[in-house]
């Protein structure tokens, strides 16, 4: 439903924020690569949310949430390499 009004509604940030969340949702009810998919899609939205309003306190924790919820992925596989970016985004948007 969400693909469908994004498709419908080009830009409309309503839309795209719930894009974002039903992906973050999609994401928690998922395991492995396809969790990462979903959490991958939503990234950049929550981004682009946030960077057109970089003082919305809704949009900082979302973008926040969304580089916890990578890092918090990668370092469930041990992979500090990869963990420590999002963590450090995590910190620097939220």
């Amino acid at each position: 439903m969400a693909r469908d009004l994004q498709k419908q509604y080009p830009g409309n940030e309503d839309v795209e924020s719930l894009m974002a969340n039903s992906l973050f949702d999609m994401a928690a009810l998922t395991r492995g690569s396809q969790s990462l998919g979903y959490r991958l899609e939503a990234m950049p939205i929550f981004e682009k949310l946030l960077s057109a309003k970089p003082s919305d306190p809704r949009r900082q924790r979302n973008a926040a949430l969304i580089h916890k919820s990578m890092a918090g992925y990668w370092l469930d596989l041990h992979d500090y390499d990869r963990a420590l970016p999002s963590r450090s985004e995590e910190r620097r948007v939220g």
